[in-house]
C-alpha cells in the first residue's frame, strides 16, 4: 500500500483542546503508511517529547531554515539577480542572521537602489519593509503582556529572567504594565519562535534577533521615548548588584545616568587598566563628556594619566587643565 502524507499547515491557529486531543489520539494510532506533517509557528500541545524519545519525530526548526552565506549568494545573485560581491553577501547574511524573509525584503528593496553598497551600510530593523513586516506579522499578533515585555526588554543586549524582572518592575507610574514572571514569558516567546535565541543549553540567557531588536527599539522610541532611560537605569542597577560592572556601566551611559556611570568607571578603573582594556575605559570617559568633571575630578586625573601613558600628551594636558579649572 503506498504511503500517504497528511499535511496540516498553520497549526498554530488551532486553539480548541478537542482538536489537540483528537490529533494526539491519531498520532498514537497512526498506521505505518501514514505520515503526518505539521507546519506551525509555535510548538503544538502534542506529545512531542514522547515522540522524540521514540524516534518518531523529525523536526525542522528555525536554525535549520537559516540561510548560510553560500545559500544567500545563490538566492540573491541567481534568483534575485543582484550581483552582490562576496563581502556584501557576508554582510547581509550577518545582518539578517540568515532569516529568509529578511533576505527577501532586503532584496526587494535593493532592486530599487543604484548604490547597493550604500543600502547595505544603512540596512537595519528601521527599514520600512522590515519594520512593517515584523510589526504587522509578529508584534501586533501578541498579547498586551507579551507586547509590553518585548518592547521594554528590547533595550537589553542579552536577557535572563531576573534581569527582565528588574527592567519590567512596576513603579506606580504611567509605566505600569501587565506582568507575569519574566522567565515564564521568555519560555513562551521561545516556544512561539519569536526571534529569541538561547545563548546556553540551560536556557538561562537569551538574545533577540538583531533586526527584531532594532524594530522593537524603534517602536519603543516612537511610543514611549521617556521610559527608555529609566529602563536602562533599571538594567544598570541589576547588573551592578550582580557585579557585572561593565554591563552596568554601559546601561548607565545609555540611560544618561552619568553620576552612576562615573562612579562605576572609577570603581573598575584599576582592574580594567591592568587587564589592558584601555580603549574601553577611554570610550567610557569620553561618553561622559565634561559633565562629571566637578563631581569626579579624580576619574579625569586617571584619564589624563592614561592619555599620557599612551602618548596622547596634548589631550592629557587639556584634560588636566579642565580638572584644575573646576577645583
Amino acid at each position: 500500500m503506498p504511503a500517504v502524507v497528511l499535511v496540516l499547515e498553520d497549526y498554530h491557529v488551532i486553539t480548541a483542546p478537542a482538536i489537540h486531543e483528537s490529533l494526539a489520539f491519531l498520532l498514537d494510532h497512526l498506521p505505518l503508511t501514514l505520515h503526518l506533517v505539521i507546519s506551525t509557528r509555535a510548538d503544538p500541545p502534542l506529545p512531542l517529547a514522547r515522540l522524540r524519545g521514540h524516534g518518531q519525530l523529525t523536526e525542522i526548526r528555525a536554525d535549520d531554515l537559516r540561510f548560510t552565506a553560500a545559500e544567500t549568494a545563490l538566492f540573491l545573485n541567481e534568483r534575485m539577480a543582484l550581483e552582490l560581491s562576496a563581502d556584501e553577501i557576508q554582510l547581509l547574511t550577518a545582518r539578517t542572521e540568515g532569516w529568509v524573509v529578511g533576505l527577501r525584503l532586503a532584496a526587494l528593496s535593493m532592486q530599487g537602489h543604484i548604490d547597493k553598497a550604500d543600502f547595505l551600510r544603512s540596512f537595519s530593523g528601521g527599514h520600512r519593509y522590515i519594520l512593517n513586516y515584523l510589526i504587522e506579522e509578529v508584534l501586533n499578533q501578541q498579547s498586551p503582556i507579551v507586547q509590553a515585555f518585548l518592547l521594554y526588554t528590547s533595550i537589553l543586549t542579552r536577557l535572563c529572567g531576573p534581569l527582565c524582572d528588574a527592567v519590567m518592575r512596576t513603579n506606580g507610574s504611567a509605566h505600569t504594565v501587565p506582568r507575569q514572571p519574566s522567565q515564564t514569558t521568555l519560555e513562551q516567546i521561545e516556544q512561539t519562535n519569536l526571534f529569541l535565541i538561547p545563548l546556553d543549553d540551560l536556557r538561562q540567557w537569551y538574545r533577540y534577533h538583531q533586526l527584531f531588536a532594532e524594530v522593537l527599539q524603534h517602536r519603543l522610541r516612537q511610543s514611549e521615548p521617556e521610559i527608555v532611560p529609566l529602563l536602562h537605569q533599571r538594567a544598570s542597577l541589576w547588573y551592578a548588584q550582580q557585579e557585572y560592572l561593565a554591563d552596568a556601566i554601559h546601561h548607565a551611559l545609555w540611560g544618561t545616568d552619568f553620576p552612576r556611570a562615573a562612579m562605576l568607571i572609577e570603581q573598575v578603573w584599576s582592574t580594567l587598566w591592568d587587564q589592558g582594556a584601555i580603549a574601553t575605559l577611554f570610550a567610557w570617559v569620553q561618553a561622559l563628556g565634561d559633565e562629571m568633571l566637578p563631581i569626579r575630578p579624580s576619574l579625569y586625573v586617571s584619564y589624563a594619566w592614561g592619555l599620557a601613558l599612551t602618548g596622547q600628551i596634548q589631550k592629557a594636558e587639556g584634560t588636566l587643565n579642565k580638572v584644575e579649572a573646576t577645583l
